[in-house]
């Protein structure tokens, strides 16, 4: 699916409104997306591993990311907002 978007050069907003089934490498493609302005990752599994790559969306003006079950501790919300300091996230 990623392989008709990624090259849409108008493309500003993308909603995942169910990001379970987004591998790694996925996540990796979205991130190269640089005309992206807002990325919505709904229901997305997170882990501290997929952490890393979320330094690679500091070109985003915002960000949505909802948790599949339980909402994300102070804790992981304090380590996202300090790899994307200039982007408006919002976690829900």
């Amino acid at each position: 699916m990623l392989t008709f978007i990624k090259d849409l050069s108008t493309l500003r907003r993308l909603t995942f409104t169910n990001a379970k089934p987004l591998t790694d490498a996925d996540l990796k493609v979205v991130a190269g997306m640089k005309q992206l302005e807002q990325l919505e990752l709904g229901k997305i599994e997170f882990t501290d591993a997929r952490l890393a790559f979320f330094k690679d969306f500091a070109f985003l003006k915002s960000m949505r990311i909802i948790p599949v079950k339980e909402p994300f501790t102070p804790e992981t919300e304090a380590k996202i907002k300090a790899l994307l300091p200039k982007t408006t996230l919002l976690f829900k």
